[in-house]
């Protein structure tokens, strides 16, 4: 039997390390969601505040992730129109996987969800691991009851249900990623909160109202964003010297395109940047980057 090397087996270490921290930490826990207290004021009550013109049937974002110069692998996020009669709501789909020719490294998984337009919930959840061997993970919330059923499923055998009592709104990914876009330049501080295993945890965001410009591969010139800022409030020992913060950039217009997301290891930067994107209008030269410096 032929045995790896140290260096070897430490390099893939790393490598999954990276990529495991970039597609699991930023993307599921916390990047895309803003907190709404059950019982508090609710931030999609303050319809000045709330961007709806992030939705866009046929809209498809590519991302780039990267360490340094290194490509560790790519996200898609594609909005489609729900055929749901009771209610209006986008299907909105994420898809990860990791760079071909990455040793030790096969990474992929499909996340989608349906999000209402009114309230930014996610009315159905479901996430799917693997190529092959696939394990899925299904939320289902009860709104009225405020309970949150977890089911989880390896190549479609039942291994584990369980039921969370709710005291806040959480949200899955797809709908955390349309809050995000929604709240961008609201000059709000919240608190998120977003389902990590059996656990609801939450992380402090800040959206400041100030442009900044900013220049990303998708886009021929800088335009005008608006920066966000947010730092975990819970901790994982596993992911590489995580410290919980992160920062990012969402286009100043209408669209509210995130555009880049830098995460902080003790080994530099994890980053996400728009590589290409198919949105029908966008972007329009008036609103986006009037506001660049000259």
């Amino acid at each position: 039997m032929h045995m790896k090397n140290s260096s070897e087996m430490q390099r893939g270490d790393w490598l999954r390390i990276l990529i495991l921290w970039t597609l699991v930490m930023i993307l599921r826990y916390g990047v895309f969601c803003l907190l709404l207290f059950a019982g508090a004021q609710n931030c999609l009550s303050q319809e000045n505040l709330v961007n709806r013109s992030a939705f866009k049937a046929g809209e498809v974002l590519r991302y780039k992730v990267k360490w340094s110069f290194i490509r560790l692998g790519s996200l898609e996020v594609r909005q489609e129109l729900c055929d749901s009669a009771d209610r209006a709501c986008y299907r909105i789909i994420l898809t990860a996987e990791s760079a071909q020719g990455l040793p030790f490294i096969d990474i992929y998984f499909v996340n989608q969800g349906k999000v209402s337009t009114e309230t930014l919930e996610s009315l159905e959840f479901t996430s799917d691991i693997g190529r092959e061997k696939r394990n899925r993970s299904v939320h289902q919330t009860d709104t009225a009851a405020k309970l949150l059923a977890l089911t989880e499923f390896v190549d479609n055998n039942l291994i584990r249900s369980d039921t969370l009592h709710l005291n806040q709104l959480v949200y899955d990914d797809p709908s955390l990623f349309m809050l995000f876009r929604c709240l961008a330049g609201s000059g709000e501080t919240r608190e998120v909160s977003s389902v990590m295993e059996s656990r609801i945890e939450t992380t402090t965001f800040r959206f400041p109202v100030d442009r900044e410009e900013i220049e990303v591969a998708a886009l021929d010139k800088p335009v005008s964003a608006f920066r966000f800022e947010g730092k975990a409030n819970w901790t994982r020992n596993d992911y590489a010297g995580l410290k919980g913060e992160f920062c990012g950039w969402v286009s100043a217009d209408s669209a509210a395109v995130p555009l880049r997301i830098e995460a902080r290891i003790f080994l530099g930067s994890i980053v996400l940047e728009l590589e290409s994107y198919e949105r029908p209008g966008w972007p329009v030269h008036d609103t986006l980057f009037s506001h660049v410096k000259k």
